[in-house]
């Protein structure tokens, strides 16, 4: 039997995600010795990776790529999820009959 409807969450749209993946950012950022500013914190949230590693500058302030940073940024988070969500389960609609 076919679902009757499928529901995607995007990061943010369901659950506030976004503040934790900022705050993974900025710890890992912190721990290579940069701490993000405000303005950088905030930028964080709502934009691409590639984006974000434009903004931040990691290349020239850490000479690392995209992938680093979304590697440490992952690191940085283990152990921190988000405990709010849990996978959704649709309710059987009793048959008419």
């Amino acid at each position: 039997m076919l679902p009757h409807a499928v529901l995607l969450d995007l990061d943010g749209t369901l659950v506030d995600s976004e503040s934790f993946h900022a705050e993974a950012i900025a710890r890992y950022m912190a721990t290579r010795g940069i701490e993000l500013t405000p303005h950088e914190r905030a930028f964080v949230i709502g934009h691409a990776w590639q984006e974000i590693h434009a903004e931040l500058r990691v290349l020239e302030r850490l000479g690392e790529d995209l992938a680093a940073l979304q590697r440490g940024a992952d690191q940085a988070k283990v152990g921190d999820a988000p405990r709010r969500s849990r996978p959704a389960r649709p309710r059987r609609r009793a048959r008419a009959g």
